[in-house]
Protein backbone atom coordinates (compact mmCIF):
# COMPACT_ATOMS: atom_id res chain seq x y z
CA UNK A 1 0.00 0.00 0.00
CA UNK A 2 1.07 3.61 -0.53
CA UNK A 3 -0.29 7.11 0.02
CA UNK A 4 -0.52 9.51 -2.92
CA UNK A 5 -1.70 13.08 -3.34
CA UNK A 6 -3.87 13.62 -6.41
CA UNK A 7 -4.34 17.17 -7.75
CA UNK A 8 -7.28 18.25 -9.87
CA UNK A 9 -6.50 17.63 -13.53
CA UNK A 10 -3.10 16.13 -12.76
CA UNK A 11 -1.74 12.61 -13.03
CA UNK A 12 -0.14 10.72 -10.16
CA UNK A 13 2.26 7.81 -10.53
CA UNK A 14 2.42 5.20 -7.75
CA UNK A 15 5.05 2.48 -7.36
CA UNK A 16 3.95 -0.53 -5.31
CA UNK A 17 6.25 -3.31 -4.22
CA UNK A 18 9.47 -1.30 -4.50
CA UNK A 19 12.52 -2.92 -2.93
CA UNK A 20 12.98 -1.60 0.63
CA UNK A 21 16.11 0.51 1.25
CA UNK A 22 16.74 -0.68 4.83
CA UNK A 23 14.77 -3.92 5.34
CA UNK A 24 14.51 -5.68 8.70
CA UNK A 25 13.43 -9.30 9.01
CA UNK A 26 11.30 -9.57 12.16
CA UNK A 27 10.47 -13.04 13.41
CA UNK A 28 9.36 -14.74 16.58
CA UNK A 29 6.70 -16.92 18.16
CA UNK A 30 3.03 -16.24 18.82
CA UNK A 31 1.87 -17.94 22.04
CA UNK A 32 -0.94 -18.07 24.56
CA UNK A 33 -0.13 -19.17 28.11
CA UNK A 34 3.08 -20.73 26.73
CA UNK A 35 1.33 -22.76 24.03
CA UNK A 36 1.89 -21.98 20.34
CA UNK A 37 -0.82 -20.02 18.50
CA UNK A 38 -0.91 -21.52 15.02
CA UNK A 39 -2.30 -20.33 11.69
CA UNK A 40 -2.98 -16.71 12.69
CA UNK A 41 -2.32 -13.63 10.58
CA UNK A 42 0.28 -11.19 11.91
CA UNK A 43 -0.01 -7.57 10.75
CA UNK A 44 2.65 -4.87 11.10
CA UNK A 45 1.92 -1.14 10.80
CA UNK A 46 4.54 1.62 10.93
CA UNK A 47 3.83 4.36 13.49
CA UNK A 48 3.73 7.98 12.41
CA UNK A 49 2.33 7.51 8.91
CA UNK A 50 -0.84 6.65 7.08
CA UNK A 51 -2.42 3.57 8.65
CA UNK A 52 -2.17 1.22 5.68
CA UNK A 53 1.04 2.59 4.16
CA UNK A 54 3.75 -0.04 4.32
CA UNK A 55 1.50 -2.57 6.05
CA UNK A 56 3.07 -6.04 6.16
CA UNK A 57 1.37 -9.39 6.66
CA UNK A 58 2.74 -12.72 7.89
CA UNK A 59 1.28 -15.91 9.34
CA UNK A 60 2.15 -18.15 12.25
CA UNK A 61 2.95 -21.78 11.42
CA UNK A 62 2.07 -24.92 13.38
CA UNK A 63 4.70 -24.09 16.01
CA UNK A 64 3.55 -20.49 16.32
CA UNK A 65 6.56 -19.10 14.43
CA UNK A 66 6.05 -16.09 12.17
CA UNK A 67 8.13 -13.63 10.18
CA UNK A 68 7.57 -10.36 8.31
CA UNK A 69 9.99 -8.29 6.23
CA UNK A 70 9.67 -4.61 7.15
CA UNK A 71 10.79 -1.80 4.86
CA UNK A 72 12.79 -0.03 7.58
CA UNK A 73 13.44 0.07 11.33
CA UNK A 74 11.29 2.20 13.65
CA UNK A 75 8.21 2.03 15.84
CA UNK A 76 5.52 -0.44 14.79
CA UNK A 77 2.19 -1.80 15.93
CA UNK A 78 1.84 -5.56 15.42
CA UNK A 79 -1.58 -7.19 15.41
CA UNK A 80 -2.63 -10.85 15.64
CA UNK A 81 -5.80 -11.77 13.77
CA UNK A 82 -7.97 -14.81 13.25
CA UNK A 83 -7.73 -14.38 9.47
CA UNK A 84 -6.13 -12.17 6.83
CA UNK A 85 -8.58 -9.29 7.38
CA UNK A 86 -8.52 -6.54 9.99
CA UNK A 87 -11.99 -7.55 11.19
CA UNK A 88 -10.46 -9.67 13.98
CA UNK A 89 -7.06 -8.01 14.50
CA UNK A 90 -7.82 -6.82 17.99
CA UNK A 91 -4.69 -7.97 19.86
CA UNK A 92 -1.95 -5.39 19.38
CA UNK A 93 1.70 -5.15 20.40
CA UNK A 94 3.93 -2.07 20.31
CA UNK A 95 7.33 -3.01 18.91
CA UNK A 96 10.45 -0.85 18.57
CA UNK A 97 12.46 -2.31 15.69
CA UNK A 98 16.18 -1.39 15.85
CA UNK A 99 18.51 -0.71 12.91
CA UNK A 100 19.54 -4.30 12.32
CA UNK A 101 19.04 -6.79 9.51
CA UNK A 102 17.23 -9.32 11.72
CA UNK A 103 15.22 -8.84 14.90
CA UNK A 104 13.47 -11.45 17.07
CA UNK A 105 10.25 -10.47 18.86
CA UNK A 106 7.90 -12.98 20.47
CA UNK A 107 4.20 -12.08 20.72
CA UNK A 108 2.59 -13.47 23.88
CA UNK A 109 -1.18 -13.05 23.78
CA UNK A 110 -2.52 -11.24 26.88
CA UNK A 111 -4.69 -13.39 29.12
CA UNK A 112 -7.00 -10.69 30.45
CA UNK A 113 -10.69 -11.66 30.35
CA UNK A 114 -14.05 -10.01 31.06
CA UNK A 115 -17.26 -12.01 31.35
CA UNK A 116 -20.75 -11.72 32.71
CA UNK A 117 -24.44 -11.86 31.85
CA UNK A 118 -27.01 -9.46 30.37
CA UNK A 119 -30.46 -9.43 31.96
CA UNK A 120 -33.64 -7.81 30.70
CA UNK A 121 -36.83 -7.09 32.67
CA UNK A 122 -37.95 -10.70 32.19
CA UNK A 123 -34.66 -12.54 32.67
CA UNK A 124 -31.62 -13.37 30.50
CA UNK A 125 -31.38 -11.21 27.37
CA UNK A 126 -30.11 -12.99 24.25
CA UNK A 127 -28.65 -11.35 21.16
CA UNK A 128 -27.79 -8.04 22.82
CA UNK A 129 -24.86 -6.19 21.24
CA UNK A 130 -21.91 -5.48 23.56
CA UNK A 131 -18.88 -3.38 22.70
CA UNK A 132 -15.78 -2.98 24.86
CA UNK A 133 -13.65 0.16 24.47
CA UNK A 134 -10.60 1.48 26.30
CA UNK A 135 -11.55 4.24 28.73
CA UNK A 136 -8.40 6.15 27.78
CA UNK A 137 -9.95 6.76 24.36
CA UNK A 138 -6.82 5.83 22.40
CA UNK A 139 -7.22 4.64 18.81
CA UNK A 140 -5.99 1.13 18.15
CA UNK A 141 -6.44 -1.93 15.96
CA UNK A 142 -9.32 -3.00 18.17
CA UNK A 143 -11.29 0.01 16.87
CA UNK A 144 -10.97 -1.38 13.33
CA UNK A 145 -11.94 -4.92 14.23
CA UNK A 146 -14.83 -6.97 15.58
CA UNK A 147 -12.78 -8.56 18.36
CA UNK A 148 -14.16 -6.12 20.95
CA UNK A 149 -17.75 -6.57 19.82
CA UNK A 150 -19.98 -9.53 20.65
CA UNK A 151 -23.57 -10.59 21.23
CA UNK A 152 -24.98 -12.13 24.38
CA UNK A 153 -25.74 -15.85 24.18
CA UNK A 154 -29.12 -17.54 24.70
CA UNK A 155 -28.59 -17.45 28.47
CA UNK A 156 -27.43 -13.82 28.35
CA UNK A 157 -23.77 -14.74 28.86
CA UNK A 158 -20.91 -12.86 27.19
CA UNK A 159 -17.10 -12.85 27.33
CA UNK A 160 -14.15 -10.87 25.96
CA UNK A 161 -10.74 -12.54 25.68
CA UNK A 162 -7.10 -11.44 25.23
CA UNK A 163 -7.45 -8.11 27.02
CA UNK A 164 -4.46 -5.94 27.85
CA UNK A 165 -4.24 -4.43 31.34
CA UNK A 166 -6.19 -1.20 31.64
CA UNK A 167 -9.55 0.40 32.31
CA UNK A 168 -12.43 -0.33 29.95
CA UNK A 169 -15.94 0.86 29.24
CA UNK A 170 -18.66 -1.63 28.27
CA UNK A 171 -21.44 -0.41 25.97
CA UNK A 172 -24.54 -2.62 26.10
CA UNK A 173 -27.88 -2.74 24.35
CA UNK A 174 -27.43 -1.13 20.94
CA UNK A 175 -24.95 -0.35 18.22
CA UNK A 176 -23.72 2.98 19.69
CA UNK A 177 -22.37 3.83 16.23
CA UNK A 178 -25.71 5.07 14.96
CA UNK A 179 -26.21 2.14 12.59
CA UNK A 180 -29.15 0.74 14.50
CA UNK A 181 -30.58 -0.02 17.90
CA UNK A 182 -32.12 -2.93 19.78
CA UNK A 183 -35.64 -1.63 20.44
CA UNK A 184 -36.23 -4.23 23.16
CA UNK A 185 -34.01 -2.53 25.75
CA UNK A 186 -32.55 0.80 26.71
CA UNK A 187 -28.82 1.22 26.28
CA UNK A 188 -26.37 1.08 29.18
CA UNK A 189 -22.73 1.99 29.72
CA UNK A 190 -20.64 0.33 32.44
CA UNK A 191 -17.45 2.33 32.99
CA UNK A 192 -14.39 1.84 35.18
CA UNK A 193 -13.88 -1.86 34.46
CA UNK A 194 -10.29 -2.50 35.54
CA UNK A 195 -8.47 -5.46 34.02
CA UNK A 196 -5.25 -6.50 35.75
CA UNK A 197 -2.41 -8.16 33.85
CA UNK A 198 -3.38 -11.71 32.76
CA UNK A 199 -6.33 -11.81 35.15
CA UNK A 200 -10.09 -12.22 34.77
CA UNK A 201 -12.97 -9.99 35.81
CA UNK A 202 -15.96 -12.32 35.95
CA UNK A 203 -19.53 -12.33 37.15
CA UNK A 204 -20.48 -8.89 35.80
CA UNK A 205 -24.28 -8.48 35.74
CA UNK A 206 -25.73 -5.92 33.34
CA UNK A 207 -29.38 -5.12 34.00
CA UNK A 208 -31.25 -3.55 31.08
CA UNK A 209 -34.64 -1.90 31.30
CA UNK A 210 -37.37 -1.26 28.75
CA UNK A 211 -36.46 1.65 26.44
CA UNK A 212 -37.69 5.19 26.89
CA UNK A 213 -38.19 7.97 24.36
CA UNK A 214 -37.05 11.59 24.27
Amino acid sequence: TATVEVADGAEAHVVLGAKPKQPVRVHGRVSEAGAPVANKAVFAFAEGGALFQGMKLGRSDDSGRYEVLLDRPGDYVFGVSQDDSLSSAGTQFYVEVPEVEEFERDLAMPLGRLSGVVLGPDGPAAGVILRLVASEGLMGLDDLSESRRTNSAADGAFAFQHLDPGTYSLQVGGDFDGDGNDARFGQAVIDGLRIQKDSALEGLVVQLSTPGKL
